[in-house]
């Protein structure tokens, strides 16, 4: 086989497999097909490619885990979003203005 083919081949394959895990995270299919044209782009140019490859893997390994553990999965996200708020209520929140000093508006006497 023409290493060029093979090269188009496995770049397919491993979109395919990261259209499909990032649609079983419960993303978008416009995400799913965003994310999927990392490996499939870079592998066909074989620039970085086994980078591209190792990013696939990982989020096939959590997509994998994600299905074997939902339970967990579901409290870990739940746990992220009370988190999340948290963080976005306290950057968000006015600090409280100093009064300002006292000042003397009376006219002195002479």
């Amino acid at each position: 086989m023409d290493p060029f083919l093979f090269r188009i081949l496995r770049s397919f394959v491993m979109a395919t497999i990261m259209f499909f895990s990032v649609k079983s995270l419960g993303l978008p299919a416009s995400a799913a097909t965003i994310a999927a044209l990392i490996p499939l782009l870079l592998g066909i140019v074989d620039v970085m490619a086994p980078t591209a490859y190792g990013i696939t893997a990982i989020i096939f390994i959590l997509a994998v885990v994600v299905h074997v553990f939902p339970e967990q999965y579901e409290s870990l996200k739940k746990m992220a979003g009370e988190g999340l708020a948290e963080a976005h209520a306290s950057l968000t929140a006015q600090p409280a203005l100093p009064s300002p000093a006292p000042t003397n508006t009376s006219v002195p006497k002479q």
